[in-house]
């Protein structure tokens, strides 16, 4: 096999069979050159994560040193403007990785959310025409129905209905901090009014929220206590896994 790209992919991706991973090093510590061609591909390689890239490229830099009799340099290249460069690529392998993640909660939530109906006040023909929160609710004003269930709480802390949509229309307006405050405190009266929901809208507001841990645990949560949610939230930490 010749020192190609692919090559050298196929040995970032340990890809390589022993005989032939066993050449590739033997080359590393003979050929400055290669040794260089190698770290170039892995600084612009995505395929490893951002601790595997900063144990190749140390490495990297100790086979450098050796072939160069100690010198901090390969090839005249000052070693503090590759290290600016590693620091660089390694920030956007980063990214790269933290975006991927987050995209991948979110699409979850985007497949598995829906906003609670509402099953505490079905709204009539007569209410048409009112302000009552039920009907702001109902006609995706989370907003204003926001407000209301706000004062609804402040006049009794233990009105749960109204914390649980509260909750819901925080999650709608993204405003992610104040729903998981509200489901969670919800879902903490265990055996009380919309607990099991709670539970189940908690662990999608961590997914929105990019909190791929906490929704683990909420999910196995669910799992664990055999909610109502219990089937869902097992093919959803099928997806996560």
């Amino acid at each position: 096999m010749s020192t190609t790209s692919d090559y050298i992919e196929d040995y970032l991706n340990n890809k390589l069979s022993v005989e032939e991973r066993q050449s590739f090093d033997e080359k590393l510590k003979s050929d400055k050159d290669f040794v260089g061609e190698v770290e170039e591909h892995a600084l612009l390689s995505n395929s490893f994560d951002e601790m595997q890239a900063q144990e190749l490229l140390l490495r990297f830099s100790d086979i450098e040193q050796e072939l160069e009799g100690g010198k901090e340099k390969r090839l005249g290249f000052p070693i503090y403007l590759k290290w600016a460069a590693t620091v660089a690529v390694l920030a956007v392998v980063s990214l790269v990785v933290y975006l991927n993640v987050n995209n991948s909660s979110k699409e979850l939530f985007l497949a598995y959310y829906t906003p609670y109906p509402n099953v505490e006040s079905p709204v009539s023909r007569s209410e048409a025409g009112s302000e009552s929160v039920w009907l702001l609710y109902e006609n995706g004003d989370y907003a204003a129905a926001y407000a209301q269930f706000e004062q609804a709480l402040v006049i009794d802390e233990a009105d749960f209905a109204s914390r649980f949509y509260l909750g819901i229309c925080a999650l709608e307006l993204n405003r992610l901090s104040e729903a998981e405050v509200a489901l969670v405190t919800v879902a903490a009266n265990k055996n009380g009014i919309y607990a099991e929901q709670a539970e189940w809208y908690l662990a999608l507001s961590y997914l929105k929220d990019g909190k791929r841990e906490k929704a683990r645990r909420s999910l196995e949560f669910i799992i664990a206590t055999n909610l109502s949610y219990a089937e869902k939230a097992k093919v959803i930490l099928g997806e996560l896994d």
